[in-house]
């Protein structure tokens, strides 16, 4: 009796849903090559659970973020073709709470709100990081999405990061925490304390009939039980 669990017809199509999505050479050699079978494991896994699973590290997350990131539509953005993305993304370190973020000289802040279903609602001119960050796409570590920070204000959060080594997510760090985990927003809104608006405001990310939205509040404004500060190790 065999015990396969997919028609050939099933096969056919599954296969053809993700070469659209992006599947290429290179990620399906990742996949095959997955000790103990991880990444499909992992794929399976996010599909089962609405595509919302936060940050579980295994030894195929570069491959796992990074064909979230095609199946977003990244490297059309871009201006690349999806081999040519691939090489621009490094290995990352052997550390917990893994991020890759593709900085905004790359693909624009409103770019990529556009990929991941949002709306930029303020001037990029009166943007800043407090942080200098990478050229290329990088890693960040650590990673928490602000949860732990909920009823805390931006600037009370700021100077518990300082103390606790770590700091707050940048704008564009926050954009692409929202592109792998999109459900995250549901849950609650991020404040991304590692920029900033003008001289005192800090954008956060919310939600916008049903889309993700990029907005602005106060450095000290009054914490709120449904926003908290995202972070990352320093």
């Amino acid at each position: 009796m065999s015990n396969r669990k997919l028609s050939v017809h099933k096969e056919h199509e599954l296969l053809q849903k993700l070469e659209d999505a992006g599947m290429n050479e290179e990620l399906a050699q990742a996949v095959i090559e997955s000790r103990g079978n991880k990444l499909a494991k992992g794929v399976v896994a996010f599909i089962a659970n609405g595509g919302s699973i936060v940050g579980a590290v295994t030894p195929d997350i570069r491959s796992a973020q990074l064909f979230r990131l095609i199946q977003l539509g990244y490297p059309e953005a871009a201006g690349m073709t999806k081999e040519a993305f691939t090489k621009l993304i490094p290995v990352p370190e052997d550390k917990e709470g893994a991020l890759l973020v593709v900085p905004a000289n790359i693909i624009s802040i409103d770019k990529q709100m556009k990929l991941v279903g949002g709306t930029n609602y303020f001037s990029l001119e009166a943007l800043r990081d407090l942080v200098n960050t990478p050229k290329t796409p990088y890693w960040i570590y650590g990673v928490e999405n602000g949860k732990a920070m909920l009823g805390k204000s931006p600037d009370t959060c700021v100077k518990d990061f300082a103390k606790q080594g770590r700091r707050g997510l940048t704008a564009i760090e926050g954009i692409n925490l929202v592109a792998q985990y999109p459900d995250v927003l549901k849950d609650h809104y991020i404040d991304l304390p590692g920029s900033r608006y003008g001289v005192s405001r800090v954008p956060y990310l919310g939600l916008d009939d049903g889309g993700s939205g990029l907005y602005y509040d106060g450095l000290s404004s009054s914490a709120s039980s449904y926003c908290g500060s995202a972070s990352c190790g320093s």
